[in-house]
């Protein structure tokens, strides 16, 4: 029996828990932390030791296994530490990975026939069925799938809710059989994870088993976030291609896997229907209100939505007469609705809802200017989108923006939470409005340039 030691009480932990609980040869001693206000408590019927008065003797013949999106963090700490110099050190994901390895349960699946013998591209929706870039990037790529004749499959997955495609699971271990079955299915495939782990692992379950299906897994990194990067670190070992959407992620991933850089390509997603001009857009004209979209998952996590009112404030004490039209939905969608009722708002904050990725260029070609308040990124198709139909960007300054937005010919970048400098720069041009077109022109060319559909699929269906 393993018995280990948990460092994070918190919420990531208590995911890896729930899961861990599912294999009888795991003990759980106890938990460390570092907020002090935790030490001596309960976390999951086991106590928070205190890190100050934790002893070498609690420590021997346990593996750590850190729970915590500051793992990095927390392992530098952990060398420093001698109590910790004869620990085995891992982290939850890959703790979890050498369980799953040797579990029988997926025994039977990986001795099955494979039932079709075409070339399969799977897709990955890792939150499910909703409207973000990732989710964005799928549908396009099974259009362009349909266009040449290939066969493409989509999985929809809420690991949180035991989903897959909708159907509930009973456990973690058999939400991952289900998905190594469906990948059984098939004699060849090309899948393209988007930062599924449960996808990537139940590949690895399979390439550790002996499988003889040829599996090739296009890691195409979406977010400049470095859980992210980490992911991408792991599992380096089975990723055949990482297709980076910024310089910036291509870099970092490049300084922390030197020996792969041949497997690595910068590839900035190519918009649908990209346009030749703005001829007829309907920009607003003086006297008129300058029309603002915002599009997104309305979450407070990386999106940061709520300072989307914090922006309508500022623009209310300006006195600056505007339209926006928020389309998205998410836990914040109630705040916005409570946020327009109080201030009496319905006429200038229209509430769209989710729409679908090919309603969005419509969308886009309403609008003046494009909003953005993301605390990180990869590059955001969302704005890609809104250069295609010329809409002026004021956006945060994250991973893909300063390819695209060099100067304020080409729109505003501001430092994440800098409302004040958008308030301004959206103020300026709602009193220059002859400036919308030339501006929406700029970014329009720079996605034309950017942005290269003729031979992005042929990288993506190779």
């Amino acid at each position: 029996m393993d018995d280990i030691i948990i460092f994070g009480a918190s919420n990531k932990a208590l995911d890896f828990v729930k899961v861990v609980s599912e294999f009888e040869k795991v003990n759980i001693a106890f938990f460390l932390d570092n907020n002090t206000e935790k030490w001596g408590q309960i976390f999951c019927d086991k106590l928070i030791v205190p890190m100050d008065t934790l002893s070498s003797s609690q420590i021997k013949g346990k593996k750590i296994i850190v729970s915590s999106m500051y793992y990095n963090e927390i392992i530098e700490q952990l060398k420093n530490d001698k109590r910790f110099n004869n620990c085995v050190i891992i982290k939850d994901d890959l703790f979890l990975d050498s369980l799953l390895v040797k579990d029988t349960l997926f025994d039977k699946y990986i001795k099955c026939n494979s039932t079709y013998d075409k070339k399969d591209f799977i897709f990955v929706y890792p939150k499910g069925d909703i409207l973000g870039g990732v989710e964005i990037w799928n549908e396009n790529c099974v259009v362009e799938a349909n266009k040449r004749s290939l066969s493409a499959t989509k999985i929809y997955i809420e690991a949180e809710k035991l989903k897959l495609n909708n159907i509930k699971y009973s456990s973690y271990k058999n939400l991952l059989k289900s998905i190594v079955q469906k990948l059984m299915k098939h004699n060849e495939i090309v899948v393209f994870p988007n930062n599924s782990l449960e996808i990537i692992r139940a590949i690895k379950i399979m390439k550790k088993m002996g499988i003889k299906n040829k599996i090739t897994v296009c890691s195409v990194v979406h977010v400049d976030y470095e859980m992210i990067i980490d992911y991408s670190i792991d599992y380096s070992e089975i990723i055949d291609t990482f297709i980076c959407v910024s310089d910036e992620i291509y870099n970092k991933l490049v300084v922390r896997l030197p020996h792969r850089k041949s497997a690595m390509v910068v590839k900035i997603t190519p918009i649908l229907n990209q346009l030749k001009s703005l001829e007829g857009k309907p920009y607003s004209k003086i006297g008129e209100p300058v029309k603002m979209g915002y599009a997104s998952r309305l979450e407070i996590e990386q999106k940061r939505s709520l300072d989307a009112l914090n922006l309508i404030e500022a623009l209310e004490a300006k006195q600056i007469e505007y339209i926006l039209e928020i389309a998205g939905d998410g836990t914040c969608y109630n705040n916005f609705i409570e946020f327009v009722e109080k201030y009496n708002l319905k006429q200038k904050v229209i509430l769209k809802g989710k729409l679908n990725h090919m309603e969005m260029y419509d969308f886009w070609w309403n609008q003046d200017i494009h909003l953005n308040f993301s605390d990180r990124e990869g590059t955001s198709i969302s704005m890609l989108e809104g250069l295609s139909r010329g809409a002026v960007p004021v956006v945060t300054l994250v991973s893909g923006v300063n390819r695209f937005i060099k100067n304020e010919s080409f729109g505003k970048k501001v430092h994440i939470g800098d409302i004040t400098s958008m308030a301004e720069y959206i103020t300026y041009l709602s009193e220059n409005k002859e400036v919308l077109r030339i501006i929406g022109e700029n970014g329009r060319m720079s996605v034309e340039e950017n942005c290269d559909y003729s031979n992005y699929y042929d990288l993506i269906f190779k």
